[in-house]
């Protein structure tokens, strides 16, 4: 709630109902409640198009609690009784993705184009690549650090954002576990290859 950028979670915006879905996705994961884990994977994936990436970091969250169980038990046969269990997490972990592609023929039912949720963020100027990065590059080269920040005012502090999540992976990762990182990573690293700082404060809240 400190957090500068929380505004964004009482505007109508995505990020309050992203950070609900993926809280409760990863809370009933952790307690084995697979029904209420896969609905809130699919709010995950239909609040917007990158919350298909959650998948990733639920899969990753899936295998470390794999692993932990066979490494408590090394039983020959811990492997044969794991393989269901293993495919549930994996079906589970899948529901971010499958909330993003029924949200994607959603919209090819409304419209007639597929992805049309990529051509409304082509509206909003972001376009995949290093380009965004390389023109914020020349900007901090050729006007230097200080023009940069009295000209673009609200680039420089999506940037900072984006270096606060940079810093913070490291300590998730330590304190959470590399499922936690994984979801910082694939939340923070897409969009600025899409947009370079464009709207990262907001994508940081989560």
């Amino acid at each position: 709630a400190s957090y500068p950028f929380a505004v964004f979670f009482n505007v109508p915006y995505t990020e309050s109902l992203f950070l609900l879905g993926a809280v409760g996705a990863f809370y009933h994961f952790h307690h084995a409640q697979w029904i209420r884990a896969s609905l809130w994977g699919l709010v995950v994936g239909l609040s917007r198009p990158n919350g298909a990436l959650v998948s990733v970091a639920l899969a990753a969250l899936a295998i470390e609690q794999i692993v932990r169980a066979m490494r408590a038990n090394d039983q020959p046969a811990v492997v044969q009784a794991w393989l269901r269990p293993a495919a549930v997490r994996m079906v589970v972990a899948a529901m971010p993705g499958l909330g993003m592609l029924l949200f994607t023929a959603y919209l090819y039912w409304l419209t007639g184009v597929w992805m049309a949720w990529a051509r409304m963020h082509g509206a909003w100027g972001r376009s995949w690549g290093t380009e965004p990065l390389s023109r914020g590059w020349e900007w901090l080269t050729s006007e230097g650090l200080l023009a940069v920040f009295q000209g673009v005012p609200f680039d420089t502090l999506n940037t900072l954002a984006i270096l606060f999540g940079l810093v913070m992976i490291w300590s998730v990762f330590r304190r959470l576990g590399p499922a936690y990182a994984i979801f910082v990573v694939v939340n923070l690293v897409p969009p600025i290859f899409a947009g370079g700082a464009l709207s990262m404060g907001r994508i940081t809240s989560t």
